[in-house]
């Protein structure tokens, strides 16, 4: 079973977007080979901890190279389209699992 690293979950950064302001969270975990099911619950406990009311808009699992949403055209300005469609869609919290092997982006209802 994959443990969190003591002093690994951090806020990292803000990201500044108009009026918008996107934090960042980094987790990393240690041991057994993290999955996206997994990844997806600690980011969802986390999230649900730093906002009432949160909900998924977007999301990356760059060990299988898939994402939510999927678009035909995955750049959107030299970035990926998934991401630039979360902070584009209430996007306030990127929560990066074990340096983006995972990234989730949460909103509020």
């Amino acid at each position: 079973m994959s443990s969190l690293l003591s002093g690994a979950d951090t806020t990292d950064s803000y990201c500044y977007l108009g009026e918008m302001i996107m934090r960042t969270i980094k987790l990393k975990l240690e041991g057994e080979a993290v999955d996206y099911g997994q990844a997806a619950e600690l980011a969802k406990s986390k999230a649900e901890r730093e906002m009432p009311e949160a909900m998924l808009i977007a999301w990356n699992d760059r060990q299988r190279d898939i994402h939510s949403p999927s678009c035909l055209k995955c750049e959107i300005r030299n970035e990926a389209g998934w991401e630039v469609y979360g902070r584009n869609h209430g996007g306030c919290l990127r929560i990066s699992v074990n340096d983006d092997d995972f990234v989730f982006i949460y909103g509020t209802l």
